[in-house]
């Protein structure tokens, strides 16, 4: 979703943002979830109903940036991207954060690692 709206509706800037201003530079947050990521949002259908103001319907993404973030770093860890090469990539400074915020992604898929060692004894215990 956020490639394709680079890719054809960004536009152009020196500092290689995905959503800058109609000038190239960078927005303010707020400008940003309303004019970038509710357009990305909007843009690949990933925006639902939602009981606003006075019983009117309003329309609201699925998802946040930060659910989008999430993600992304669950899919390196569970890629086995190199856990200082996360900590660089979430922008984190210490890889204690990386690991606290993590930490569960982590434990869920060295768990699955686990069984499939344990089903391989088994098998070879026969």
């Amino acid at each position: 979703m956020v490639r394709d709206y680079a890719d054809n509706h960004a536009a152009d800037n020196k500092y290689d943002l995905v959503f800058p201003t109609m000038t190239g530079r960078w927005q303010d947050t707020d400008n940003w979830r309303k004019r970038g990521f509710y357009a990305a949002c909007l843009h690949a259908g990933l925006f639902e109903e939602a009981e606003g103001p006075r019983g009117s319907n309003v329309r609201k993404p699925k998802f946040s940036p930060y659910d989008l973030r999430h993600f992304y770093a669950s899919m390196l860890i569970e890629k086995r991207v190199n856990l200082k090469r996360i900590q660089t990539l979430m922008g984190h400074e210490d890889i204690k954060t990386t690991l606290n915020v993590y930490g569960h992604i982590i434990n869920r898929i060295e768990g699955r690692d686990d069984e499939k060692i344990e089903m391989l004894n088994l098998i070879a215990a026969e």
